[in-house]
């Protein structure tokens, strides 16, 4: 892939600005949920000072996420997305910053020179389980690919179409990084987190602080790695993290344990009745076997004939 500048903005308040934007959207995004059923889109309505911003949310299974994966405007999301920290149910909320895009994003940093060409485009995920979603308040979770990247597909998005140079993909990381790539095809970019993305032309020459890294690449899962997923894992999630491989271990190590037991309880079960069975037939053999005689057309076993015949006591008794 194209090599890409990767960097932080300049200007840290209009960073706080585009969070706020983002909790803000989350709450006109949740309140559109009124008998919301999952997997089904909902418009959000925002007021009227934000007109010209679109707010999607959808509720979804994290596992049917990953197992399936989904078309939600121009995300193509594609399965084998995780969530990090797991949870089993979240809301994807979607925004289309529009015309508002250039006051949240209007400065790029001075090592950019770049000019939006395309609205902003959002992709955030939050947790929807029962205990946060009652608050309104949702948690933000983050989606992960972990085999094919997420598409943005800016086709469908009003642009000026006659460009003299062909436009680069922007992708702005909720920690306030800012990375700058080439389209993976025809107004198409490519991203393995969740975040915000647009289409810029250069307008100036970049300085050459910026940093230079590879491309839109698959996330590096190594901690040390000053690269990594762009969010820090707070102690609460390792500690979670951590919980949940040693029950696995646990369990598993434990179902292994039971099933040699029971498979050495089985043989140690058959190896006693063999035993039993080998010293009841060798006491047959050692004892003294009967007659037989034959009696019609068969034989049966027969006593022998006493060895001292009955005698009276006293014979002269008449």
């Amino acid at each position: 892939s194209a090599s890409l500048y990767s960097g932080s903005s300049d200007r840290p308040e209009a960073f706080n600005s585009q969070r706020s934007l983002d909790t803000v959207l989350q709450k006109y995004a949740f309140r559109a949920f009124i008998h919301p059923k999952t997997g089904i889109i909902y418009n959000a309505q925002v007021p009227k000072n934000m007109s010209g911003i679109q707010v999607l949310a959808v509720r979804l299974r994290s596992g049917s996420l990953r197992s399936r994966g989904m078309v939600y405007k121009e995300f193509d999301i594609p399965s084998g997305v995780v969530v990090e920290p797991y949870i089993e149910r979240l809301v994807l909320v979607y925004q289309n910053l529009g015309n508002r895009s250039s006051h949240y994003y209007i400065n790029l940093g001075t090592n950019w020179g770049l000019k939006l060409v395309t609205p902003v485009l959002g992709l955030l995920a939050y947790d929807n389980s029962s205990d946060v979603s009652s608050s309104g308040n949702l948690q933000e979770a983050h989606i992960l690919a972990t085999k094919k990247p997420i598409k943005i597909r800016f086709s469908g998005v009003s642009f000026p179409r006659r460009l003299a140079v062909a436009p680069l993909c922007i992708l702005f990381y909720l920690n306030g990084t800012v990375s700058v790539s080439n389209m993976s095809s025809s107004y198409v970019c490519t991203t393995y987190y969740q975040g915000h993305f647009s289409l810029a032309i250069q307008s100036l020459a970049p300085t050459p602080s910026g940093s230079i890294v590879s491309g839109f690449s698959p996330p590096p899962w190594s901690k040390k790695d000053p690269n990594s997923i762009p969010y820090e894992t707070t102690s609460s999630e390792k500690h979670e993290s951590n919980a949940w491989k040693f029950a696995l271990g646990s369990l598993t190590g434990g179902s292994v344990v039971l099933g040699v037991t029971g498979m050495l309880g089985f043989f140690l079960h058959r190896h006693r009745q063999k035993s039993m069975i080998t010293r009841m037939e060798h006491r047959a053999d050692q004892e003294e076997p009967l007659q037989t005689a034959l009696i019609g057309h068969s034989r049966a076993p027969t006593a022998p004939g006493l060895r001292t015949q009955p005698k009276l006591e006293n014979e002269n008794i008449t």
